[in-house]
């Protein structure tokens, strides 16, 4: 499943503030995108429907998601849907996966949360859990 603007790292908004506190991504996947939002700005294409043409013509990806907090940006999202990318906007994304993605490898912010969670709440409770096996035990 994939959502093609990732929670708001490639959105046009995305280069006036950066992404919420609570975003998953590592600080290099930020930054990666804060790159290729700046990249998209100078060109004058949109990242976000570049975002959903890459995603809707990924085979590997099964479904994809999407949604906004504006009417006008979810009726952009479903236009883009059925359009074909321009000649600068496919030069645009063929930029974006070669120069900046392709050179870094795999972004993902997959587990993250699961593993950040048993850092710490997880590990506390296994221990507590053993700690009172083994009185019970005793």
């Amino acid at each position: 499943m994939s959502t093609p603007p990732c929670f708001p790292l490639l959105t046009r908004h995305s280069f006036f503030r950066d992404p919420p506190d609570w975003h998953p991504a590592k600080p290099a996947t930020k930054a990666l995108c804060r790159e290729a939002v700046k990249y998209c700005k100078e060109a004058g294409v949109d990242i976000s429907k570049l975002a959903l043409h890459f995603t809707l013509s990924n085979t590997a990806i099964g479904s994809t998601l999407i949604s906004s907090t504006s009417a006008s940006r979810m009726a952009s999202n479903i236009a883009a849907c059925s359009e074909t990318l321009s000649r600068e906007e496919q030069q645009a994304l063929t930029h974006l996966r070669e120069k900046i993605f392709a050179p870094a490898g795999e972004q993902t912010w997959e587990n993250v949360e699961i593993g950040a969670y048993w850092e710490t709440v997880g590990k506390r409770l296994l221990t507590q859990q053993l700690y009172n096996k083994k009185r019970k035990a005793s």
